[in-house]
């Protein structure tokens, strides 16, 4: 059979292609949806949390410059001396010694202030990203609906690991784990206590410790691969963490050409499988640095297509 019989033969079902993909959309869009649901309301339960007002009447204990006052209160057993910065006109000048009614931030005693505050709640800013990952979650789940019925992974199929867990890659992404693991927790104590609201800087400071510590976790547990699925028609690289459970699929009948690509580098000469796609793009695959035989791999894969009634130039 010619390349473009062949290639005919292996041509992936377009419904089961687009119920594999739906599955696969699915999953990302649980995904994102969750991190927005999580971030979001947490963005608003800290908030609330550190936005809490309690009044107290404290003593004047110092005046300075005749307006700007410190105050003495305790709170739950424990006396707080709170610098209030200038008195309002409105409450006169009162004497060191006088007793006063003052708010404060409970996470905070020592944030105190005159007159009392409000702050908005729900901010409407979490408040959206929690919505946005609601709708996330519901077209996730219209999408999983529609992936009932794709067809399982055909027996025969032919697997190129593009990486794998390694003791060196587990050392090193494991200190970063524990050092951001330390940062995120001390991060998250102090977005617990603070009083007042919580700034962007705050925000953007949690939010990328644990970026941080996500990245530690790709470096110890990251595996892929390329899989070819000639019973289903299709290719598809597949990645995750300690095992992959996403996936990217493409009809194997778009693939046009193989090529050993060598890439010179200071050490010596690295090696990539590259497939070509009818549409111009491509994937790559490391090979490795001054392989004695850089084509084995490509060999192996031409021979397991051809095997199917598939040919490349």
């Amino acid at each position: 059979m010619d390349a473009e019989g062949g290639r005919d033969g292996l041509a992936a079902d377009p419904q089961a292609l687009r119920r594999l993909r739906d599955a696969e959309r699915a999953k990302r869009l649980f995904l994102a949806g969750a991190v927005a649901i999580l971030y979001g309301s947490g963005w608003m339960v800290f908030h609330h949390h550190a936005t809490r007002i309690a009044e107290t009447v404290g003593t004047v204990s110092r005046i300075y410059q005749s307006s700007w006052y410190t105050v003495d209160h305790v709170f739950e057993g424990v006396e707080t001396s709170a610098n209030l910065g200038r008195i309002p006109d409105s409450l006169g000048r009162p004497p060191v010694g006088s007793r006063i009614p003052i708010y404060f931030y409970r996470n905070d005693p020592s944030n105190a202030f005159f007159e009392p505050r409000r702050h908005a709640s729900p901010q409407p800013i979490p408040a959206a990203v929690v919505v946005l990952g609601l709708a996330a979650v519901g077209e996730g789940v219209r999408r999983a609906l529609r992936s009932l019925g794709r067809p399982a992974e055909s027996a025969d199929t032919l697997e190129l690991p593009l990486s794998r867990m390694h003791w060196a890659r587990s050392l090193v992404g494991g200190i970063f784990v524990l050092l951001l693991s330390a940062v995120v927790g001390l991060s998250m104590w102090l977005g617990w206590d603070v009083g007042g609201p919580m700034g962007m800087f705050t925000l953007g400071f949690v939010v990328g410790s644990h970026g941080g510590l996500l990245g530690a976790v790709f470096i110890i547990a990251y595996v892929s691969g390329l899989v070819f699925d000639p019973g289903r028609g299709l290719i598809y690289h597949r990645w995750g963490l300690r095992r992959p459970w996403m996936h990217s699929y493409r009809p194997l009948s778009d693939l046009v050409r193989l090529e050993t690509r060598s890439i010179p580098y200071r050490r010596g000469l690295g090696y990539r499988l590259v497939l070509h796609f009818q549409d111009g793009s491509t994937w790559g695959y490391p090979l490795g640095v001054n392989l004695e035989n850089p084509s084995e791999t490509e060999g192996r894969l031409r021979q397991y297509l051809e095997s199917r009634s598939m040919r490349f130039p």
